[in-house]
């Protein structure tokens, strides 16, 4: 079997816990923050916002990790960094905090996720490249439809918006150990 199926899956199984869980899981967590905090949507949107742009504009850093340490170590501190603003996340209690907190989050994903993953994938991939990013892409939104709904259950039965910040960590670092 060629080694890039291997890695394909390997980077699938990275894509969907990343991306998975911090990134989709927001859609789950922010509302019980908004309720919690009483905040108003618009400003939890602007915190979201925050998360994606950085995740945007991190690009160029990305890039120059890839660069100087290799896509491995980029995608292994994406994970760290992704698990320090979940944590953070379990701990916020002020919009300040979850305005300052939310890039970190933005910043870790983009580390981990669509950057290394496509350079991986398209340095493996010659002939079945297309197929091969499709089939990685998709895992991000295999990770959606499973990994969101788990965590409206856990809510639901638990009342504990929180511990999903803590399950986003664990998600992110054990992609960051898949690496």
């Amino acid at each position: 079997m060629y080694y890039g199926w291997k890695l394909l899956g390997a980077l699938g199984t990275i894509y969907f816990l990343s991306i998975g869980s911090v990134f989709y899981g927001l859609a789950v967590t922010l509302p019980e923050m908004t309720a919690t905090f009483g905040w108003a949507r618009s400003e939890v949107g602007l915190g979201f916002s925050l998360a994606t742009l950085s995740m945007g504009l991190s690009g160029p850093l990305i890039a120059w990790v890839i660069a100087k340490r290799g896509v491995r170590f980029s995608i292994v501190l994406g994970g760290f960094v992704a698990a320090i603003g979940a944590v953070n996340m379990y701990f916020t209690e002020s919009l300040f905090q979850f305005y300052i907190t939310a890039p970190l989050l933005g910043i870790g994903i983009g580390l981990q996720t669509i950057i290394p993953g496509t350079q991986l994938v398209s340095n493996w991939f010659k002939r079945r490249r297309a197929i091969a990013i499709a089939l990685f892409m998709a895992s991000g939104g295999l990770g959606r439809a499973i990994i969101t709904p788990l965590f409206a259950l856990i809510i639901e039965s638990t009342g504990d918006w929180r511990l999903i910040w803590l399950i986003m960590a664990c998600g992110t670092l054990l992609a960051s150990f898949i690496a």
